[in-house]
């Protein structure tokens, strides 16, 4: 069996994790007053916004005992997480600063919110 700290974390702590990357945007767009498709379209201000999440997430990190927080940290600090696919050593890691911003571009670049409700839009039920 696992201990605590190996195991992945739960659905509620994705939550937690979403809701630091949520809570940056949100401040983010009010702060220079654009909307989300002035980012999505921007390398420039994504690599703001993940910048600014990057800062919280650390300090949500040092600050919390969450299941997710554990798991970042031994993706930061233990080979035993999240090694890129044929890496055993330390510089396969995966850090926070690459997990921000893969995060990021996954969401700007699938934009699976949009293509549902294109989706929605035109589906037509029986």
């Amino acid at each position: 069996s696992m201990d605590i700290d190996r195991q992945y974390p739960q659905y509620r702590d994705y939550q937690s994790l979403a809701a630091v990357f949520e809570d940056v945007m949100l401040h983010f767009l009010k702060r220079n007053k654009i909307d989300l498709q002035h980012v999505g379209k921007s390398l420039d201000l994504r690599q703001q916004v993940s910048n600014d999440v990057q800062l919280a997430v650390n300090k949500s990190l040092q600050n919390s005992q969450s299941r997710w927080s554990k798991w970042i940290i031994g993706m930061v600090q233990n080979t035993d997480y999240l090694l890129e696919e044929g890496g055993e050593d330390n510089s396969n890691r995966v850090g926070v600063v690459e997990f921000v911003n893969n995060t990021m571009d996954a969401f700007f670049n699938n934009d699976l919110y949009t293509s549902t409700q294109m989706f929605m839009a035109h589906a037509k039920g029986s």
